[in-house]
């Protein structure tokens, strides 16, 4: 009657074990990125509170990069500082336009940073970038959750089926 096949074969045959596996295994990195950045972004900030030293630096340049809307445009510094220990470092940050507008050039800035990794500071003001992490991990868990949704509904399907064959 019906032709014998493994489990495995069936479940290969299956668009939906397909659609389900693809759509979950591309969304998983997605979402492991998001979590990681996040949790990246989050413990640094922890790092400042708990570990920082704070200093005064120099701004070096004010930059403004600016697309057509307000909203689009970016305010960037750079600055120097020098380390407890006397090491002198460059940065640059991407700050808030109120905290931009009243930094001038040559004039002074506030930096703390990680006295084991000075390349590592902080600028008051300075924009935190939480929308790679959110968007990554929102993007990431639909897909995973979607993924997985349709390829455990497939996987159950096939199983019903080849125990149904395997009791005929």
């Amino acid at each position: 009657m019906f032709k014998k096949s493994s489990f495995f074969s069936m479940a290969m045959q299956s668009f939906w074990v397909r659609f389900g596996s693809i759509w979950f295994f591309v969304g998983l990195p997605f979402l492991i990125i998001g979590i990681y950045t996040g949790t990246q972004v989050m413990t640094q900030q922890e790092r400042f509170q708990k570990e920082g030293q704070s200093t005064q630096g120099m701004v070096l340049t004010k930059a403004m990069k600016g697309g057509e809307k307000s909203s689009d445009t970016s305010y960037r510094i750079t600055f120097r500082f020098s380390t407890a220990d006397g090491q002198v470092v460059n940065g640059s940050a991407s700050v808030s336009p109120e905290i931009w507008d009243r930094l001038e050039e040559r004039g002074p800035v506030q930096v703390t940073y990680l006295p084991y990794k000075p390349q590592s500071n902080w600028v008051k003001g300075k924009k935190v970038d939480r929308m790679l992490p959110i968007g990554f991990g929102i993007v990431g868990g639909i897909f995973t959750l979607l993924g997985g949704f349709v390829l455990i509904k497939a996987l159950r399907q096939i199983g019903a089926r080849y125990a149904y064959r395997e009791r005929v």
